[in-house]
């Protein structure tokens, strides 16, 4: 199939500003940077936007759920107990989230992703969205040592998913 592409703005505000946003993952981690910056042992966060993409100039707009997860995985208040977050951890989140959708985790790629460390995120035969480690280099890039753990859900999908396809009216 086609490549996605960024979304070019015309006349951005600033050089920085020249995309419209694919994702809202750069968002999470210049989040998690500030909050690990100011000493936070855990950073768990989701943000619900809308981003762009366009395929052979055709545009597309996309209400998307992206998730971050890092640092500690217990809220328990005993160091003993403090766990490092791992990608079972944000499988365990997402099942619980999506339990109406019944979904299902299949090996899969993403290029945000460590190779071998993401999982897509299906309901029956429907993709919703991806979820895994973030690649060392690109949390490195935001000044991030540690794992980090992302989610991108297309909102789009999950809610024909759990209406079932029919939105005809039901008295």
């Amino acid at each position: 199939g086609a490549e996605e592409e960024p979304v070019v703005l015309a006349n951005p505000p600033t050089e920085s500003q020249c995309l419209l946003r694919p994702t809202l993952v750069p968002s999470l981690l210049e989040v998690a940077r500030r909050n690990f910056n100011q000493r936070a042992t855990t950073v768990a966060i989701f943000e619900l936007g809308k981003c762009f993409s366009q395929t052979r100039g055709q545009r597309r707009e996309q209400l998307r759920l992206s998730g971050l997860w890092a640092g500690r995985a217990s809220a328990s208040p005993w160091k003993a107990d403090w766990q490092p977050v791992e990608f079972l951890d944000l499988k365990g989140i997402l099942e619980v989230f999506l339990e109406k959708a019944t979904p299902r985790f299949e090996a899969a790629a993403h290029p945000l992703c460590r190779p071998g460390r993401c999982a897509a995120i299906l309901a029956g035969d429907r993709r919703l969205g991806w979820g895994g480690e973030l690649r060392p280099a690109l949390a490195a890039a935001f000044d991030l040592d540690l794992p980090v753990y992302i989610f991108d859900l297309d909102c789009q999908a999950l809610a024909e998913v759990l209406q079932g396809g029919d939105r005809g009216f039901r008295p």
